[in-house]
């Protein structure tokens, strides 16, 4: 594998595809990356909920821009004006979910977060990113992208604003949530967004050209169906034996689940000698996307990597991995996937 940081990583080779990991700002490194070179994305990018550290410190008060010294109408840390002139600028620094949004001394929302204080500039944000993932991806190749149920319809405007067909939405629901003790009910679902870059000519036309413009119908039937769960819906662990015979791209015409019931990360998935990640997704349901959206031998890509679970899911599914993460603090926990992966 490749693993290129401002200092030298290595890690294990892995047996079963190619796997390359690169640190820094997605933005930057998605700009190296030529046209048409990957064949499907599938990523869980910042969902822009948290509050941006320090907020509690500025609310109610003054504050000074950071670019021009301006003490009027604080907002994002950034004058109005100077917001104005540098946002498309300032949407792709890799903290940019993480500063204070422009009306967040004014708001009463809950976490004070972009999405919940702008999210116009979150819709813009999506529209920047889909406009170098729509240029990186094969023609008819798809891309699936996590969001929070509130504002997940931001960035799908967003990516559809670039260029993409928007093709569906997958729900994920979380199996076994429910209320807190304290009454609040708890987040029951994700959404995850299916788009693809238009294709060439006729399906058969692109997928001759480039393998893709289908979704893996057969190869993500990776979940094993429960009794008493709906027919469009699946739920449970990965079969023993589905990803074996998932070889056959269908049209995708053929529907897929619109819903996956799975289980939240556990917690030795979660688990690293190395460090934590707060996010991490479970290995199943990134198998069932890897699957659903790349061909066969084709190279997935993942821009907002995070703990690896994208990783260690192309792995297991003998997929080529491109992946970016702009914390340095999340490679070992990355690394410590591949080498366990490359183990097994």
């Amino acid at each position: 594998m490749t693993l290129h940081s401002e200092h030298d990583l290595t890690a294990h080779p892995t047996p079963n595809a190619p796997v390359t990991v690169r640190h820094g700002n997605a933005f930057d490194l998605l700009r190296e990356l030529p046209d048409a070179s990957v064949d499907a994305v599938v990523t869980d990018p910042p969902y822009g909920i948290a509050t941006p550290p320090g907020l509690k410190a500025l609310h109610g008060r003054q504050v000074t821009c950071r670019t021009c010294g301006d003490t009027t109408a604080p907002t994002w840390v950034l004058c109005q004006t100077c917001l104005d002139i540098q946002r498309d600028v300032l949407l792709t620094e890799p903290s940019m979910l993480g500063h204070v949004a422009p009306n967040a001394h004014t708001t009463g929302t809950h976490t004070r977060g972009l999405a919940d204080c702008d999210p116009g500039l979150l819709q813009r944000w999506a529209e920047l990113l889909g406009t170098q993932l729509l240029r990186v991806l094969k023609p008819g190749g798809h891309a699936l992208l996590f969001g929070a149920p509130k504002t997940s319809h931001r960035v799908t405007t967003g990516l559809e604003n670039a260029g993409f067909d928007v093709r569906d939405q997958i729900t994920w629901i979380h199996q076994g949530a429910g209320a807190r003790s304290t009454g609040i009910l708890a987040v029951q679902s994700e959404l995850i967004a299916v788009v693809r870059r238009p294709m060439i000519g006729t399906r058969a036309m692109n997928h001759d050209l480039f393998g893709t413009g289908v979704l893996n119908t057969a190869g993500a039937a990776s979940l094993a169906e429960l009794p008493t769960t709906p027919t469009n819906v699946v739920a449970g662990e990965p079969g023993p034996d589905v990803f074996a015979r998932a070889q056959q791209m269908l049209h995708d015409t053929v529907a897929f689940p619109p819903a996956v019931v799975c289980k939240k990360a556990t917690k030795g998935e979660r688990t690293f000698t190395s460090g934590t990640h707060p996010t991490v997704k479970p290995l199943a349901l990134m198998r069932y996307l890897v699957e659903l959206a790349t061909p066969p031998g084709g190279t997935v890509l993942d821009p907002f990597a995070g703990s690896g679970t994208t990783v260690e899911a192309a792995i297991v599914q003998g997929r080529p991995v491109i992946a970016f993460e702009a914390d340095s603090a999340y490679l070992p926990l990355i690394t410590e996937r591949i080498t366990r992966t490359a183990a097994a």
